[in-house]
């Protein structure tokens, strides 16, 4: 009378990556079932854990469940475009991310310190904890119009705007 396969001792396969556990496990006599789990500590394809637990006992054939990591949880950044750079920086931190860069560039569209690009962009998956890096509106800088443009022929003028340091580009009247 057969007593079965008997017991067989389950192969330690935590740290191991997906492919090389499973084919240990079956190669020792075991079926093997899957599950996965973001982690911000194991790297993505890792066993994080196993039951039963490797070097304990189990009868032959008998099914070892691994834990597999699937890296860190993504995240959906969000839309902090036309916000203040206080009220972003929360909401980024709300959503797990972080305020990377922030540089500033001249706009009239938008008041002084309002974000106007973001980067990674909304709606973009991400890694919990990334940073996103940011642009907010500056105020526009102006050069007071010289007396005496209006009217002036074009050389007298690009003269009297040159003497203002100033181009004719950057003059708004």
């Amino acid at each position: 009378v057969s007593g079965g396969p008997g017991d067989a001792t389950v192969p330690d396969v935590e740290g191991d990556e997906r492919t090389a556990a499973t084919r240990e496990l079956r190669a020792a006599g075991f079926q093997v079932q899957v599950t996965t789990e973001a982690s911000d500590d194991v790297a993505s394809g890792i066993v994080i854990s196993q039951d039963p637990r490797g070097a304990t006992q189990a009868p032959v054939g008998s099914v070892v469940t691994l834990v597999v990591s699937t890296g860190p949880e993504e995240v959906a950044v969000p839309d902090v475009r036309q916000q203040g750079l206080d009220s972003a920086r929360a909401e980024l931190e709300a959503a797990g991310l972080a305020l990377g860069g922030v540089s500033e560039e001249e706009n009239g569209d938008f008041a002084p310190g309002t974000v106007i690009r973001q980067d990674p962009g909304p709606t973009v998956r991400v890694a919990r904890g990334t940073s996103v890096s940011v642009v907010v509106a500056a105020a526009v800088s102006t050069i007071p119009v010289p007396n005496g443009i209006v009217g002036s022929n074009a050389t007298d003028a690009s003269a009297k705007l040159s003497a203002a340091r100033c181009t004719g580009t950057c003059v708004t009247c």
